[in-house]
């Protein structure tokens, strides 16, 4: 018969032999394809003449960072550590409204709008949803990832 005043045993996860879920192909493809598209992005973005340095460093910036997100979560890699993507997965969703809101509303013209919208609710936001699937399945759902320590950390 067991003790009633004994202590509960705890059953700890060991993280050293934890398994790391990978994910499938699908994150593969959509990674290798959002690096195509942001290269093609730049480049439009570059030869743009209303496109100002500072913007186009902004854009080059965020959307590099997001995709380096994006591998790390696909390839199962830390990159910076989880408070970092906590802090950058709101700025990244900011950055999007703002972007999307300026493009639509702001630079619009009567004849470009309709066709902006389409795009933007048939394409972009799908390809967005997704990215920040991906950002949310690194920071909140890789947590044997973040819990592991290397033997570099513990030097």
């Amino acid at each position: 018969m067991a003790n009633p005043y004994s202590p509960p045993k705890s059953q700890l996860i060991d993280h050293k032999t934890a398994q790391v879920i990978k994910p499938g192909k699908f994150w593969k493809v959509y990674l290798w394809s959002m690096v195509v598209l942001q290269v093609l992005f730049i480049i439009g973005e570059f030869l743009d003449p209303t496109m100002t340095k500072k913007a186009l460093a902004i854009d080059i910036t965020i959307y590099s960072t997001t995709l380096l997100g994006i591998f790390g979560f696909v390839y199962q890699k830390k990159i910076f550590t989880q408070m970092f993507w906590l802090v950058w997965f709101p700025v990244l969703c900011s950055y999007d409204l703002f972007t999307i809101f300026r493009d639509l509303v702001y630079d619009a013209d009567e004849i470009k709008t309709p066709v902006m919208i389409l795009i933007t609710i048939a394409i972009i936001s799908p390809l967005l949803f997704i990215q920040y699937l991906a950002l949310y399945n690194y920071v909140f759902k890789s947590g044997s990832l973040w819990n592991t320590v290397d033997e570099t950390e513990s030097l």
